[in-house]
């Protein structure tokens, strides 16, 4: 002990030691002896913490890490999730409120989604028309893709579904070629009398006055050509009572047409030769059958030296391309041999017979009488007669309406 207090004292009086193991004086110095106490730089200190890695507290299959509620069984990742009850029992993190799991909330639990049973289904969702689903939720009806109000046709009355200008009621602009207000009928007909206006292929003269068309009453003498005929009429009406054998003539027979079905295209024509203007009110027209046979139910006025047209099919589209005076739909039918006559109180005016013992001509093509022959006792010789050559409306050959051009 003596020799460790002799050490320090030197030190501490500024001497250096020396490295051999002796003291300054040259003294040898015993080196100090080891103590007990353990070297532990190198080796982890002890902890009173309990290890967790896999720790299951809920005995639920899920370590408590991975657990969204540790100490609650029925929670855990791959849980079956029961929507609405405001809890996560899969632990994924989403809505409990969006059962297909889409984005989007249920209506009924304050969200947008019309059905959150179908992640198809959501207002983010483009619209798939007319298959009966609301894919966007908007609630709106599926038939009415145009948004304009009207379902399409046919089970509603919308016309054109792509366009929210067209629909029923919608102002329809005439001569557009647009059926806006979808009625069905002519864009060309602006007065909805049934003819199409003249300045765009039809035959109505005032396209603005449904009292004014080829089947308008003429009145006399008012300035206004009321049937479209070119002029309007003055003079005298002569009634069917008035007429006498030869007043009206048989001029021309369209009796096997060609463009058309043949008998959707059958028509016949007769001609004034009186110098009244006479209504056609009542005049009996019969076929060579005792059944075929019909009386005129409206006034049909004629003028002096005027032609007049009936026909058995009123729809142009179908009858070849006409519009007639009169239209007797089904009531007389041309056969390869038949007649025709015109009668008052069972008196004939005229009569004139078709076939291999009268007047006849190919198919396609009227027979016309020849204008230098225009009267009821010339009329019935078949020589008089010729196979119209001027086409007209669809195709076939004749001159309904209109004077006909000599025979050859």
């Amino acid at each position: 002990m003596a020799r460790w207090i002799l050490v320090l004292a030197a030190m501490g009086c500024g001497e250096t030691g020396t490295t051999d193991g002796t003291d300054p004086t040259g003294s040898v110095v015993d080196p100090p002896a080891p103590t007990d106490t353990p070297d532990t730089t190198d080796e982890p200190l002890p902890t009173t913490d309990t290890p967790t890695d896999g720790v299951d507290s809920d005995s639920d299959g899920t370590p408590d890490a991975a657990d969204c509620a540790p100490t609650d069984p029925s929670v855990h990742p791959g849980a079956t999730d029961v929507p609405y009850d405001g809890v996560d029992q899969d632990c994924s993190g989403g809505s409990d409120n969006d059962a297909d799991g889409d984005g989007y909330d249920d209506e009924g639990h304050g969200g947008d989604d019309c059905d959150d049973t179908n992640e198809n289904i959501n207002p983010g969702v483009s619209e798939t028309w007319y298959d009966g689903v609301d894919q966007n939720c908007d609630g709106l009806s599926d038939w009415d893709a145009d948004l304009d109000g009207h379902e399409v046709e046919p089970r509603g009355g919308d016309c054109n579904d792509l366009e929210s200008s067209i629909h029923p009621g919608a102002l329809d602009a005439a001569y557009d070629g647009v059926d806006a207000n979808c009625l069905g009928d002519s864009d060309y007909d602006a007065d909805a009398d049934g003819y199409d206006s003249d300045d765009y292929g039809g035959t109505d003269c005032d396209d603005l006055n449904a009292t004014v068309s080829p089947g308008g009453i003429e009145v006399l003498s008012d300035g206004i050509d009321q049937d479209c005929s070119g002029i309007d009429l003055d003079g005298t009406i002569v009634t069917v009572d008035d007429l006498l054998v030869g007043d009206l003539v048989i001029s021309e027979i369209h009796h096997d047409a060609l463009a058309v079905d043949d008998l959707d295209g059958e028509w016949f024509e007769f001609y004034n030769g009186r110098a009244d203007i006479v209504d056609l009110f009542g005049l009996t027209i019969q076929g060579g059958a005792p059944n075929e046979m019909f009386d005129v139910d409206k006034s049909v006025l004629v003028e002096p030296g005027g032609f007049v047209v009936f026909g058995r099919v009123e729809d142009p589209a179908v009858n070849g391309g006409l519009v007639f005076d009169y239209v007797y739909e089904r009531e007389i039918e041309f056969d390869e041999a038949d007649q025709l006559s015109l009668t008052r109180d069972f008196t004939f005016l005229d009569v004139v017979n078709i076939g291999p013992v009268g007047i006849t001509s190919p198919e396609g093509s009227a027979v016309s009488l020849d204008p230098d022959h225009m009267s009821s006792s010339e009329n019935g010789l078949a020589t008089n007669w010729c196979p119209a050559v001027t086409p007209y409306g669809d195709g076939d050959l004749g001159t309904p309406g209109a004077a006909n051009p000599q025979c050859p």
